[in-house]
């Protein structure tokens, strides 16, 4: 707060009687900064009498009030008051404002950097699925050549054995190419179920089979113990075969050369027990809190056994997803481990049928088989596979050619692919189920890299059977044709 007393000199400071109304107080607040007046309340303190001009002159300078001598001391203090208050409102006002607008500010940024790290993920989950889907296409055919060449007869021991060292670590590219995707998916949470009433045994099975490279590349013994009842529930059977192999291709990395891998399902009326058992490195006290988190290795320098770390991880979601649970249980280091889920049971119990579990190792009858995919390398390997179980082949390596191929040839199954260069396979599928409506239809399995609900889910809608992603093995193939 300043006050101004007019004592009778200019502005420049120098005494002339004919300003000594108004001169001084007012030429030094017009001399002021401007910021300085705008900011301080300025009250004029004067005895002389001075004309309504000279009042709104000193408001014009920037005066806030304007006292004539003599004055009571209460009431100057009172006004001081009042505008020192008002001073200090106005500041905090201003200071309101700007942290306001600090704070719009901070929150445009936030917003900005949340749209670039979306950005970001999404390049990412992009990236992944096209990296993962360029290398599905040439990991099929070196998979399935890989089964060929354990199809034949070989007379060198050691041809053998790099016949087999090929074919597990080709499982385990394969294993990792889709561990690649299932990060993004986890971490974005985009895993979901399609539950339908199954034989939790087949699932069971199909992990099995998933799991067997990876059983045969560490000489580990399977030990299977399944009811010979069907086991109804309903679940995501896919999902369900992928936790099994989970567990199991963990027990199988974790167990000694020549190990033994136990698996059992127990069940009572209204749960089912899957029990994975190894006799292997076992888990350390202090790593089973934190087990089933992402990206754990349960001991110091295991990164050489492969893995992203997330299969156990996986394996808790998915059975949270399906309303059951996991636990593991471990005597420490060197006394192996075992993983028990525990699911729910759906109340079906007539349901399904019996089935025979072994009927994916029934022989059927050779089948006429066209395959379609652009890439020569699938098409020869996927080819010699079929020819050598036993089926008649032709191929075709694009949509028109496809076309010509099924009505020249009149194939009982077509293997597909999605991506060809001239139209891609759901157009090839609308078409031969729009113009064979006849019992002469073949059945239509979709090849494709694209993978999960939504891409199996549009294959069944366009007109094909099934849906098969890529990388395709010996014992996936084997399955087809079985179904045929």
């Amino acid at each position: 707060m300043t006050t101004f007393h007019q004592p009778p000199y200019q502005a420049d400071g120098l005494y002339d009687p004919k300003y000594e109304h108004d001169a001084c107080g007012v030429a030094l607040v017009a001399r002021l900064d401007n910021r300085a007046t705008r900011e301080v309340p300025i009250i004029f303190l004067t005895a002389f009498d001075v004309s309504q001009d000279e009042v709104h002159r000193a408001y014009a300078a920037g005066a806030v009030d304007f006292v004539v001598k003599p004055f009571d001391a209460d009431i100057l203090r009172s006004k001081v008051a009042v505008f020192v208050d008002l001073y200090r409102k106005s500041r905090q006002a201003e200071a309101a404002a700007a942290m306001r607008a600090r704070i719009e500010r901070e929150r445009a940024e936030a917003a900005a950097r949340e749209a670039e790290h979306e950005r970001i993920a999404q390049l990412k989950d992009e990236f992944l699925a096209t990296l993962a889907h360029e290398l599905r296409t040439p990991l099929t055919s070196l998979v399935v050549a890989a089964d060929t060449l354990q199809r034949l007869p070989v007379q060198d021991a050691r041809l053998a054995r790099m016949h087999g060292l090929i074919r597990g670590q080709l499982a385990h590219l394969a294993r990792l190419v889709e561990d690649s995707l299932e990060v993004a998916r986890f971490t974005h949470g985009k895993l979901v179920l399609r539950p339908e009433d199954i034989d939790l045994r087949d699932a069971i099975q199909r992990g099995i089979e998933l799991s067997q490279p990876a059983l045969d590349g560490q000489g580990v013994e399977l030990v299977l113990t399944l009811p010979p009842a069907p086991v109804p529930t309903q679940a995501d059977p896919v999902r369900l075969a992928q936790v099994t192999a989970n567990l199991v291709v963990n027990a199988a990395k974790f167990s000694d050369w020549g190990g033994r891998v136990a698996v059992g399902l127990e069940t009572s009326e209204h749960e089912a027990v899957i029990k994975v058992r190894d006799w292997g490195r076992g888990i350390p006290a202090p790593d089973l809190a934190r087990i089933f988190e992402p990206f754990v290795q349960s001991h110091a320098g295991d990164t050489w056994r492969g893995g992203l770390g997330i299969g156990l991880a996986l394996v808790k979601k998915l059975v949270a997803l399906h309303g059951g649970s996991v636990h593991v249980a471990s005597a420490g280091s060197g006394h192996g481990a075992e993983f028990v889920v525990t699911l729910p049971r759906a109340a079906m119990a007539n349901s399904i049928a019996p089935t025979d579990i072994a009927a994916g190792s029934k022989t059927r009858t050779p089948a006429r088989v066209l395959v379609v995919d652009d890439n020569s390398a699938v098409r020869n390997a996927v080819g010699l596979f079929l020819e050598l179980a036993g089926h008649s082949v032709t191929m075709a390596d694009c949509g028109r050619a496809a076309l010509v191929a099924i009505e020249r040839n009149d194939p009982d199954i077509v293997l597909l692919d999605i991506d060809l260069p001239d139209f891609d396979g759901y157009a090839v599928a609308k078409q031969v189920r729009a113009s064979r409506m006849d019992a002469r239809r073949p059945r239509l399995v979709a090849m494709t890299g694209a993978v999960g609900a939504a891409a199996r889910q549009r294959a069944l809608q366009t007109g094909f059977d099934a849906h098969v992603p890529k990388p395709i093995d010996g014992r996936t193939l084997v399955r087809i044709m079985n179904e045929t």
